[in-house]
């Protein structure tokens, strides 16, 4: 007689076996929480187009509370208008002309937006109070990296040498010239190869090629003291590397590792990811690939150049629960990714978005349209974007599993647990695959859809068995399947 094996639906671990995988060998187009996956929305148009694709998106408050939202590609520097969807151009006299591989990196010092562009770009500053467009901040100032350190903006990677730190006086972003009275200063890292990012805050923490580096300020004449804490492992690749305060994450050769300055390095992907990604990953681009903090949902992504990409643009995003430790992946192409801050919006406002209530992106309800909440964007077509869209077709795929050693067993149903979203739009199928041997090559059945009762009756009689979940529309999380099974023999 059949009984009812509840296989709740774990986490993602396609670098293991298929046989005996203890998770999941498919998660795609969700993402981890507690208690399953959530379906993963597509982007969806924030703003209108810039001229060239995005590099990066950032956003602050001035001092009046007052949302800013700026962009830059190629070419340009943009502030976002809210009233309009414009981004306009708020770019330096003459322009930019960004090199093929680097990305701007922004930072907030008091009241003004700093932003580097790598060596061939001088860095530039925005005053919230008082200006209209960019402009120069300190001439042959020229880096890849950037950051802010109590009191200092720190810039690394600079024109002067790869290897190269650079801070400006305290308190004073104009000034770099080096002198112990305005604390302004440089320091080359030795034998670690080229920096590849920066980490500010209290400490700085400096990620090199071959290892990591712990600087702390101690005042004159020293002004930062600065210390090997790794030697054994950097970061190869500069724009995996993103941060949670001072918890630092980044991939490198072999995999994903987190570090603070108390534990060091820990893997994150071994034996989970790292081998599916390094298939995955087409190097090449790896200048493409963007990361970013979703506090909200405690996420971190990776968007990524994957081998399937055909003209090179990043196609998928590797997303990681930080708190869970557990994976997913989104095919879902986006030129950068970052948290913002929403500027807010009237509702006479909204009619720039959308002439009718039905077609804007977001229910009247949603952050997307509330000022100074946190929300996490994407961009794709030069544009800034939003992941509100409809939901993306979702898969899910168990490991394989015996339900009895030796013997046949019968699969006569599956039921999905799953949750519904806003509307009754939701579309869930199973399919069931098998085999009697591990020498016999593997193939799944059609689709089955479910019957009144949310059960799809499959009837599979073999030894090994998968179970592979379809889920499209309006759904919105799924935790489990209840599986009807039995023995039935032993050939």
């Amino acid at each position: 007689m059949a009984r009812t094996v509840r296989k709740t639906l774990n986490e993602w671990l396609p670098d293991q076996p298929i046989y005996g995988n203890r998770g999941l060998s498919v998660a795609t187009n969700v993402y981890p929480v507690a208690r399953g996956y959530k379906r993963f929305q597509a982007l969806s148009d924030f703003s209108n187009a810039g001229t060239n694709y995005l590099r990066a998106v950032f956003a602050c408050e001035d001092t009046t509370g007052s949302v800013k939202i700026f962009a830059g590609d190629e070419t340009k520097l943009y502030l976002f208008d809210p009233s309009t969807q414009n981004l306009d151009d708020v770019s330096k006299v003459g322009g930019y002309t960004l090199d093929v591989q680097d990305k701007w990196k922004f930072a907030q010092f008091g009241n003004v937006v700093i932003a580097v562009g790598g060596h061939g770009e001088t860095i530039q500053k925005f005053d919230l109070g008082t200006d209209s467009q960019f402009s120069d901040l300190a001439t042959g100032v020229n880096a890849k990296h950037l950051t802010v350190v109590r009191d200092f903006v720190f810039t690394a990677n600079n024109s002067s040498g790869i290897n190269n730190a650079r801070w400006s006086a305290l308190g004073d972003s104009t000034s770099w010239t080096s002198s112990q009275t305005t604390q302004a200063d440089n320091q080359d890292i030795s034998d670690l190869g080229q920096i590849t990012g920066l980490v500010g805050g209290t400490e700085v923490i400096i990620l090199c090629e071959r290892g990591i580096v712990l600087g702390r300020y101690v005042g004159t004449p020293l002004i930062f003291q600065f210390d090997v804490v790794e030697s054994n492992r950097g970061c190869n690749f500069a724009n995996s590397i993103t941060n949670v305060a001072q918890q630092v994450f980044y991939y490198t050769d072999d995999g994903f590792y987190t570090f603070d300055s108390r534990r060091g390095s820990r893997p994150i992907g071994h034996e989970k990811v790292d081998t599916f990604f390094k298939n995955d990953f087409n190097t090449d681009y790896a200048y493409k690939m963007s990361s970013a903090v979703d506090p909200t949902n405690k996420l971190i992504m990776w968007a990524y150049t994957s081998t399937s990409s055909s003209d090179g643009s990043a196609d998928k995003i590797l997303v990681y629960n930080y708190v869970l430790d557990r994976w997913s992946v989104v095919e879902q192409a986006s030129d950068t990714l970052s948290a913002i801050l929403t500027s807010g919006k009237t509702l006479e406002q909204l009619d720039s978005i959308s002439s009718s209530i039905e077609n804007l992106p977001a229910s009247l309800d949603s952050d997307l349209y509330k000022g100074g909440n946190l929300l996490f964007v994407g961009s794709q077509n030069s544009k800034i974007s939003t992941f509100t869209g409809t939901s993306l077709n979702a898969t899910l795929e168990t490991g394989e599993f015996e339900h009895s050693n030796k013997r046949l067993s019968l699969l006569s149903q599956v039921r999905p647990l799953y949750e519904k979203a806003e509307s009754d739009s939701a579309t869930v199928t199973v399919q069931t695959g098998g085999r009697r041997t591990t020498a016999d090559t593997f193939t799944y059945g059609s689709a089955v859809t479910l019957n009144t009762d949310g059960f799809a009756p499959v009837r599979v009689n073999n030894r090994y068995h998968r179970v592979r979940l379809n889920l499209s529309g309006d759904w919105s999380s799924v935790y489990a399947l209840d599986l009807d099974i039995e023995s039935v023999g032993n050939r």
